[in-house]
């Protein structure tokens, strides 16, 4: 039985051990001559958290600029848009789990979608606020008008759309059984925190001075303020009126390049890793129990650079 109980603690002790050796592979096509940006990029994951946590490999794959493709798009020089087709078969034939592009070029650009793309000339934060959007998290600075229409079409895993009662809110468990089901981070708001301050709905405003810190550590940042509802901007400007809803009160990378990525986004982050099978480190504390709503979907503010590389995206301003 001794031994049978030892072979079993191999056992798994030797698929952890595989399983997290053998990370998620990041790999990073650029026509740099000196991959300064591509360093630049990888050193910034593996020193920002949730991404520190996690068993990721990164490569750089050297390309020719016509392999890239690479020109604005839609007649904006900053929105930089790249042919990624063959990229995209040449690494699924190499075991890529995620593609970036950084395009060796003096100008500021970049867009998001399933292949973030940013030029070298460009803050490195812009690649990982571009792959917070390949992740399903939405822009938390005010659009326009025109992307207004585009984009406040549906939540996205940091964006809630509710338009509050009216009517106001007699308590906070009447908002709760309400709303909760329409906010994708339902799961990491405590039961204690409020969702109002009645008869208003919301935890506070989203304080647009304050900036979310970067995380270098190896746990959620410190709250500043507590996860919650806090009234965002991104959808004012939309014709048909819908209120905008984020987890911070701080403004993240989301909206600040400069910024973090905020304790709220933070935990967000974390479990959508998680639940596309990213291996945790060894030594990275276990994800908590509790989900989110899962839901399909810039002191400069960002330049509102998503664009799908083969299809649409909201256009910078």
């Amino acid at each position: 039985m001794k031994i049978l109980g030892l072979h079993l603690f191999l056992i798994i002790f030797f698929i952890t051990y595989m399983t997290s050796a053998y990370g998620y592979k990041f790999s990073i096509y650029t026509d740099e001559t000196n991959n300064k940006k591509a360093d630049e990029v990888i050193n910034a994951f593996k020193t920002t958290y949730p991404f520190n946590q996690f068993s990721l490999e990164f490569e750089v794959k050297k390309v020719e600029p016509s392999k890239l493709n690479c020109a604005p798009r839609l007649g904006i020089d900053r929105l930089l848009g790249c042919d990624t087709e063959d990229i995209a078969r040449d690494a699924a034939k190499r075991g890529v789990d995620q593609v970036f592009i950084v395009k060796d070029s003096p100008k500021y650009g970049g867009s998001g979608g399933g292949i973030p793309v940013m030029s070298s000339s460009s803050p490195t934060s812009m690649l990982i606020h571009e792959y917070l959007h390949t992740l399903g998290l939405c822009d938390e600075y005010e659009y326009s008008k025109e992307e207004a229409s585009i984009y406040c079409v549906a939540n996205g895993a940091n964006l809630a759309l509710i338009n509050p009662d009216p009517k106001g809110y007699k308590s906070d468990s009447e908002a709760r059984s309400k709303h909760m089901g329409n906010i994708p981070w339902a799961g990491i708001i405590k039961p204690q925190t409020l969702i109002t301050n009645i008869p208003n709905l919301g935890t506070a405003s989203v304080d647009h001075s304050t900036l979310a810190t970067p995380n270098s550590g190896n746990s959620v940042s410190p709250l500043v303020s507590v996860v919650g509802l806090y009234r965002g901007k991104t959808c004012d400007n939309a014709v048909i009126p819908k209120v905008s809803w984020n987890p911070g009160r701080e403004a993240s990378i989301m909206q600040y390049l400069e910024a973090g990525i905020g304790a709220g986004n933070e935990q967000i982050v974390a479990r959508i890793l998680d639940s596309k099978g990213v291996p945790r480190k060894l030594n990275a504390p276990p994800p908590l129990s509790k989900s989110i709503n899962d839901s399909n979907r810039e002191s400069k503010p960002v330049e509102n650079l998503e664009i799908s590389n083969a299809a649409s995206g909201s256009i910078p301003r």
